[in-house]
């Protein structure tokens, strides 16, 4: 059975990741070409592209910490950055390029798009993937009644029958004329009962 919140964290990491991927394009875009066209240490026309892909991390970030739609958070970024990382690499180029349009942002040079074409994609995304997926998993185990998980682990057992190994009490071999049940005596060895009072 699958985490509701976590599928809805699924379809937030879609979108989140999408809108982070044009962003990243337009900043990272708009960082590069500043830093050619001005050969000096002037930090101040690329500062704030810089500072705008810091807090796109650190969104990104914020929501896959978060312990409810986290996990989904991150398995739907994965998802959408490995998707589109491998059919930017193996679709025609022309059909590259309009697809690339898809995270143009209003204003935006499509030439820009063009760095998203180096494979970093991929990796990031299988990357964001794998770890989502595992930890989605790893809650919906948590999630389960624990009786669901006995059943499991030993077939034929259900809720309302309790496990063989508990609440099975101690009882050990009565001797003939032995008030309470108790370790059997050695040979010869008169009981409790038996003894001169």
């Amino acid at each position: 059975m699958g985490n509701p919140k976590a599928l809805a964290g699924l379809v937030v990491g879609v979108v989140v990741g999408w809108l982070a991927v044009a962003l990243t394009a337009y900043a990272g875009t708009q960082l590069y070409t500043r830093r050619l066209q001005r050969f000096d240490t002037d930090q101040s026309a690329t500062l704030p592209y810089l500072v705008a892909l810091i807090a796109i991390g650190l969104v990104l970030g914020l929501l896959m910490s978060v312990s409810s739609i986290g996990s989904g958070v991150m398995t739907g970024v994965g998802l959408l950055m490995t998707v589109v990382g491998v059919a930017l690499q193996v679709l025609p180029i022309r059909t590259t390029i309009d697809a690339v349009k898809l995270f143009e942002l209003p204003g935006q040079n499509t030439r820009g798009l063009i760095l998203l074409m180096d494979g970093a994609l991929v990796v990031v995304g299988v990357l964001l993937l794998v770890a989502g997926a595992r930890r989605m998993v790893a809650e919906s185990r948590r999630s389960m009644p624990p009786y669901y998980l006995d059943s499991r682990a030993q077939p034929g057992l259900y809720p309302h029958q309790p496990s063989q190994h508990s609440q099975q009490p101690a009882h050990y071999p009565q001797q003939p004329g032995q008030i309470w049940p108790g370790p059997p005596q050695p040979p010869g060895r008169p009981g409790p009962q038996d003894r001169p009072h």
